[in-house]
């Protein structure tokens, strides 16, 4: 907040990073705790769909905004399968991945598509810094989305 402040911007959402991250999506009291700080600054707050995150910003009335990966892998039941060093993913996959988030919801896991989760409305998609080719991986997602935002919007 104090940087926002120094910078005359507001805060737009909350979001937990690494192993906070990890826990809150899997303990409720954990993601009721950080949830509550998105309610009491009064803004979204950004998680795992279909976990903790999900269900603690329903509850606390939080808008909720998923998080979706697009360079990492989600087991077959569609869970976020988090690892200390990322492999590198082909342009083509996450093309395709992209590509099924953007116009149908669904998450490419091991073995097919499942939903990204009931009730979603807005989702935000992440590309990590240290994913082999994370440069050429982060420009084709933007250039992906603001093409569907450019459908969706024109």
């Amino acid at each position: 907040m104090g940087f926002l402040k120094v910078h005359g911007l507001p805060l737009n959402h909350l979001k937990p990073h690494g192993s906070v991250y990890g826990m809150t999506a899997r303990d409720m009291a954990l993601a009721r705790a950080v949830v509550g700080v998105a309610k009491t600054f009064e803004v979204p707050f950004m998680g795992l769909a279909g976990t903790c995150h999900q269900t603690a910003a329903v509850e606390l009335g939080v808008p909720f905004i998923a998080e979706w990966f697009a360079d990492l892998e989600y087991s077959p039941e569609g869970q976020l399968l988090i690892t200390k060093k990322h492999d590198p993913v082909p342009l083509d996959a996450v093309r395709d991945r992209v590509r099924n988030i953007l116009s149908e919801g669904l998450v490419t896991t091991s073995s097919g598509l499942v939903p990204l989760g009931k009730g979603i409305l807005d989702v935000s998609i992440c590309c990590h810094s240290d994913t082999p080719g994370a440069v050429e991986i982060a420009k084709t997602v933007k250039a992906m989305v603001d093409d569907s935002n450019a459908r969706l919007n024109g």
